[in-house]
């Protein structure tokens, strides 16, 4: 599908179009209503072209990827939900970049080489760096697992 037929759906709120072969994300700038935008099992290797969605995405589904950044992210203001489990992410400092993102709660990293090297629980690191965060992983941090993140354990 080209970005043409896709711009025609103007008042799509979900668009899967996982398991595509799409190994590059384009500007779709007429969905200004789309809300989750599914990218899974594709090919893609750098996040961008969210600028035009960024103010009404909430979600957006890219696990099983080639993503080593996080950059691109910074036009989604409504964002609470990244899935980007099974990509390339190697530095934790690239979680870091999730922070403007004000709304965010919901982080799933599974699969990423990041894990391989943490040295101690990876949920702990990650609620260190976003403190706000209410989903890691699939586990629902209570107020142990917070209390462990800030070191009153």
């Amino acid at each position: 599908m080209d970005a043409p037929v896709l711009n025609s759906l103007v008042k799509c709120k979900k668009l899967s179009l996982s398991s595509n072969a799409i190994d590059k994300m384009i500007n779709l700038p007429n969905l200004r209503n789309l809300e989750i935008l599914s990218l899974g099992r594709n090919m893609i290797k750098k996040i961008s072209g969210l600028e035009e969605v960024g103010n009404s995405l909430k979600e957006l589904w890219i696990s099983y990827n080639y993503i080593e950044k996080l950059d691109g992210l910074q036009p989604c203001s409504k964002l609470t939900t990244l899935y980007i489990s099974n990509n390339k992410i190697k530095n934790w400092d690239e979680i870091d970049k999730l922070n403007d993102l004000n709304q965010i709660a919901n982080l799933n990293f599974i699969g990423n080489p990041i894990y391989e090297q943490a040295k101690e629980e990876p949920l702990i690191i990650v609620l260190k760096k976003i403190m706000t965060l209410k989903n890691i992983d699939g586990r629902i941090i209570d107020e142990s697992i917070l209390e462990r993140a800030r070191g009153n354990v």
